[in-house]
């Protein structure tokens, strides 16, 4: 059995976001999980994700929001990956704030409480 270990964000003091762009042949994540909410958005890929009990592939266009400490887990593949990572606290949104939080809302991430997900399955940033 294998326990999912906690990802250290890299923030400076002060800072409450972190993105990252990640474009690799060789892409691939341990079992891990992250207090930080994280909205990725899927540009290319040809691989798997496990977030929490769901295993789905990782698709061009696929804009996920994983909720705070689900343990996820991302396939190494052959195949070029490239994506983008937002993560962020949970205190910057509220569901009244924006967009986000209400579509967030509506998949009962903030009405059902913290270890839950969403998965967009429109192809955004195409």
């Amino acid at each position: 059995q294998r326990l999912a270990i906690r990802e250290q964000i890299p923030l400076r003091p002060g800072e409450s976001v972190f993105c990252e762009h990640i474009c690799s042949r060789h892409y691939g994540t341990p079992w891990h999980f992250h207090p930080e909410l994280e909205l990725a958005l899927v540009r290319k890929s040809g691989g798997y994700r496990i977030v929490c009990d769901s295993i789905s592939a990782l698709a061009a266009g696929d804009l996920v929001l994983v909720g705070s400490n689900l343990p996820t887990f991302g396939t190494k593949t052959g195949t070029r990956v490239m994506l983008m990572r937002l993560l962020f606290s949970s205190g910057m949104i509220s569901p009244e704030a924006s967009w986000a939080a209400r579509s967030a809302q509506r998949c009962g991430i903030f009405m059902k409480g913290p270890g839950l997900g969403c998965r967009f399955r429109e192809p955004f940033g195409s």
